[in-house]
């Protein structure tokens, strides 16, 4: 005969049980192993007009 349960009545019976996995999840998060922040960073990009392009190109030549 197989047993029929809900899944609430799961869900509980989870909950009761103690799980070692989540006692390492709980530990696991109270240790910072990676601290990560974003910062904005200013980048001087020159600007190149039509008149560097030709100069560069007959100093090619």
């Amino acid at each position: 005969m197989k047993a029929v349960t809900s899944r609430q009545a799961y869900n509980n019976l989870t909950n009761t049980v103690n799980n070692p996995f989540e006692t390492l999840e709980d530990m696991f998060q109270q240790i910072p192993l990676l601290d990560l922040h974003s910062r904005d960073v200013n980048i001087k990009v020159p600007m190149i007009s039509s008149e560097n392009i030709l100069s560069y190109i007959s100093y090619m030549k």
